[in-house]
């Protein structure tokens, strides 16, 4: 994104909302974990590895349901 970050963006958002980030940046990681991100992928993304990380939200709203 050229004029803001993900990171600084989704820290615009006004709801808790599950998010992933993706990027070619290993060193912003760590402050998107400490957004409480789902999960962090660094590109380049395997379909396996993106698989991965869009199951964590949906086994935690399939638990929170039942």
């Amino acid at each position: 994104m050229p004029d803001i970050s993900g990171i600084d963006f989704y820290k615009t958002l006004d709801c808790n909302i599950q998010v992933i980030f993706t990027t070619a940046y290993s060193e912003y990681a760590v402050e998107g974990f400490n957004l409480d991100a789902v999960d962090y992928l660094l590109k380049p993304i395997t379909f396996s590895r993106f698989e991965k990380a869009v199951k964590k939200p949906v086994i935690t709203l399939i638990t929170l349901i039942t």
